[in-house]
């Protein structure tokens, strides 16, 4: 029992909610020779060589298997649980198995092999999700497959990304949303080809170690994220990520702590990144380094930090950003054929004075005079 506790508490540690109110949640649970743990979300649940019913604090546990004890004997008395460990005793009340949340119910009708490849790419899709209570549908990643192939969304409203041609062979055809919480552990745990299973309202997980997780899918609608992304361009350049990254970096202690707004302003001689600080009267301006300028130049305006978080999601070490105008969703892509992943980030500009456009508009037919 010690090794498989030993094994079973780092998972577990990872999954329980120690901020919940329900105090049975931050337990470990051992029912009927499977040991289970869950914040209501996902669930963990592996055999163990023992068939009593009795509950393990998760943090009791943790501070016993620290001082890496060479057996442990797990004693029930009425009421109480004794963890016997190199000549100590540890009593306490364990809680009621039967307050504790059951195995997620319902038929798992097999879905296929998903490759570790697509847990590293849902992982990777996580830090564009939204964190909005109300908008629950926006805390998971879209998940849609067909044809053997998967479509992975990720939006918190600002920021899209979009995940195209993730190969899954013989993938049975699924859509729903895949919550945020538990793909980072999913990532680790996941090796090889991992058997996939669907009921009406979970995924199954088979990892190693006979270990089986599920994942609560998030029952809402999702966006029409298709009607936001653009497919016609007035414009592209090519930007060096790194480069654009520092110059974010150097631009982000003058501007403006509330709304961070930047005003990008692309043209065939060059660009310029300006930020103001209205409150301390100030104004801060440089050049943007960029290449392969094409089509019509824009002035657009970003909160500084969306930008920068839309940039560093980007694989390539230069990308194309295209655009269509200063209100419309923007478009960042890898760049190069290594980098050809089928991924496409947009980022929502603000709104420009509608003067400013007018400026805008009226340089165009200047130059076009």
């Amino acid at each position: 029992m010690l090794s498989t506790l030993l094994r079973l508490l780092p998972m577990a540690e990872k999954v329980i909610d120690r901020r919940s109110s329900l105090s049975i949640l931050r337990s470990i649970c051992i029912e009927r020779g499977i040991a289970r743990v869950t914040d209501l979300e996902t669930t963990l649940a592996m055999p163990v060589p023992d068939e009593r019913s009795y509950c393990l604090p998760v943090a009791l546990l943790s501070k016993v298997l620290k001082s890496k004890p060479h057996s442990l004997k797990i004693v029930l008395e009425e009421g109480k649980v004794n963890l016997g460990y190199d000549g100590s005793i540890l009593s306490f009340k364990g809680g009621q198995v039967d307050d504790f949340p059951e195995l997620p119910t319902g038929k798992f009708k097999p879905m296929g092999m998903w490759h570790r490849d697509v847990f590293q790419a849902l992982s990777g899709q996580a830090q564009s999700c939204g964190t909005d209570a109300l908008k629950p549908a926006l805390k998971g990643v879209h998940t849609d497959i067909a044809g053997g192939q998967m479509t992975l969304c990720a939006t918190d409203s600002h920021v899209l990304r979009i995940q195209n041609g993730l190969d899954v062979n013989k993938a049975k055809p699924f859509s729903g949303i895949i919550p945020t919480g538990p793909l980072g552990l999913l990532t680790r745990l996941a090796r090889g080809h991992t058997k996939i299973g669907l009921s009406d309202s979970h995924l199954s997980f088979a990892l190693p170690g006979d270990v089986t997780m599920y994942v609560r899918l998030i029952d809402e609608v999702y966006p029409d994220v298709k009607s936001v992304v653009p497919t016609e361009f007035t414009g592209e350049v090519v930007l060096d990520k790194d480069k654009v990254l520092t110059l974010i970096k150097a631009a982000k202690p003058f501007a403006d702590k509330q709304t961070k707004l930047s005003i990008w302003a692309i043209e065939r001689e060059g660009g310029t990144l300006k930020v103001e600080n209205m409150e301390e009267d100030l104004s801060w301006t440089a050049p943007i380094p960029l290449s392969q300028f094409r089509g019509e130049s824009i002035r657009i305006a970003f909160d500084l930090g969306l930008f920068e978080r839309a940039l560093k999601s980007q694989q390539s070490p230069m990308v194309r950003w295209k655009y269509v105008s200063p209100n419309a969703g923007t478009v960042l892509k890898e760049e190069g054929e290594e980098w050809q992943s089928g991924a496409v980030t947009v980022v929502m500009p603000v709104r420009i004075k509608e003067e400013e456009n007018a400026k805008q508009r009226g340089d165009r037919v200047a130059a076009a005079a």
